[in-house]
């Protein structure tokens, strides 16, 4: 009887988009295996925030474990090969910390308001977000995670890549900014006031604004993005072959070495 109930609940692969109970408003959120997001801000006024997702309807029935007080957590109760699910999350309240990991997804709709926001992004992760934040933006990207982000920080933004991800900021501009990659990721950051760059490993660091402080340990680089038609791309002056000279040092340190042999 087990097997034929479990069956027939895999049989129901029809999509659905159905609504689930939060417990109180969002104030965060942590998505840690295969669920995209999708992020609108609604008017304070509405009543409180929303929860739908979509996916197949065998999924809906067996497999999900929700917490929302007041950071939401959206769980997988055991391991399956799972269709696609996409969280659709309607914020009345404004958010203050976001943790994506494994291989989901995250975009925005409209623009996210926050006075102060955290972000960790690991993993495959990939995020397209429009933001408005009025004091701090503190920003953690490893794995190979990937996070483009487009409005504004009217306050210092913290940009930390710690693995072979990327972080593009150019349609972002923030008060200042301080952006630390210390391993082969790269960063595209304006700041309009100050910009402080450290660099380590084989990272590469473009920036638009005033550079305050810079520092390079390894063999990445720090250089400077033009203004081409209203749109901040590489300038034509950047040394982007930094990386490859390590290569070389390797290989004929590694011949040298086995010469002497």
């Amino acid at each position: 009887m087990v097997l034929i109930s479990v069956s027939a609940i895999l049989a129901d692969r029809t999509i659905r988009r159905l609504t689930y109970k939060l417990d109180s408003d969002i104030t965060g959120f942590v998505g840690d295996n295969i669920v995209n997001y999708d992020l609108t801000r609604i008017d304070s006024s509405s009543p409180m925030s929303t929860l739908e997702i979509e996916t197949e309807q065998w999924v809906h029935d067996c497999c999900f474990l929700i917490t929302s007080q007041p950071v939401l957590r959206i769980r997988l109760k055991q391991d399956n090969n799972y269709p696609k699910i996409t969280a659709y999350l309607r914020l009345r309240t404004p958010l203050s910390s976001l943790v994506m990991t494994g291989t989901g997804t995250l975009t925005t709709t409209n623009t996210i308001q926050s006075d102060s926001l955290m972000i960790e992004i690991s993993g495959t992760c990939k995020a397209q977000m429009q933001v408005e934040i009025a004091s701090k933006l503190d920003l953690i990207i490893s794995g190979t995670g990937q996070v483009t982000m487009t409005g504004n920080v009217k306050g210092n933004g913290y940009i930390r890549l710690t693995g072979i991800g990327e972080f593009d900021g150019r349609a972002c501009p923030m008060d200042t900014v301080t952006v630390d990659v210390a391993s082969i990721g790269t960063a595209y950051v304006v700041g309009n006031e100050a910009v402080d760059v450290a660099v380590g490993g084989v990272g590469l660091v473009y920036y638009h604004g005033p550079l305050r402080n810079q520092r390079v340990n390894g063999y990445g680089s720090i250089n400077t993005l033009t203004n081409i038609d209203g749109k901040l791309s590489r300038s034509s002056t950047i040394t982007i072959y930094t990386p490859v000279n390590y290569f070389l040092i390797l290989f004929y340190y590694l011949g040298l070495t086995h010469f002497l042999l």
